[in-house]
């Protein structure tokens, strides 16, 4: 639809017609809000499937910090805990950091 908007009346106005007479036999007297309501769907889909992929990409983050939290807790070699949990240095000398400020608390 955004050719339609783009465009001028006249061309609106005929893509309309065409689609009008291609759609609505097979679609029936609502094709555009079947259209649309497939576009939407499809929308839909698509939010929910980035929303679960950056859902479990956090997920798998904060385990990870767990992880070293744990790690420095035993005292390992912040670069061992980088090599294994493939947290940078610097996410990890910020647990350490945390971790130590918790514990003034």
């Amino acid at each position: 639809m955004y050719l339609c908007e783009s465009k001028d009346s006249e061309f609106r106005q005929g893509l309309m017609q065409a689609f009008q007479a291609k759609l609505q036999p097979i679609l029936g007297e609502n094709f555009m809000t079947t259209i649309a309501d497939s576009f939407r769907q499809e929308g839909m889909q698509q939010g929910m499937q980035q929303g679960m992929q950056q859902g479990m990409q956090q997920g798998i983050h904060m385990a990870k910090l767990e992880d070293a939290c744990k790690m420095l807790i035993k005292g390992l070699d912040e670069n061992f805990i980088a090599d294994i949990t493939e947290l940078s240095i610097e996410e990890i000398r910020m647990e350490a950091a945390r971790l130590k400020n918790s514990d003034l608390h």
